[in-house]
């Protein structure tokens, strides 16, 4: 296959990640305000590891596990951030 095919499918796949995203942050977005409402904290460590340990069972590659772990943490803190900054 030659070398544009891969960068036109790596495109496809950047605009699905970005909507994904987006999405997520709208989610966090919702969940920021139903904390605040009920007075919870935004940083909650264990649903971090949570949701890292899960991925981790998910992942075969050819990510290694400490890849998908720093690309999620980068997320989640994006994520949090946009929690607590929503008002």
């Amino acid at each position: 296959m030659p070398l544009s095919t891969f960068r036109i499918q790596i495109d496809e796949i950047d605009h699905q990640i970005l909507r994904l995203l987006n999405q997520r942050a709208q989610c966090a977005l919702e969940i920021g305000k139903i904390k605040r409402e009920h007075q919870q904290e935004i940083f909650v460590p264990e649903r971090e590891n949570h949701i890292l340990d899960q991925l981790d069972q998910m992942n075969h590659g050819p990510l290694s596990s400490e890849q998908v772990s720093e690309i999620f943490r980068l997320i989640i803190q994006c994520m949090r951030e946009i929690q607590q900054t929503e008002k």
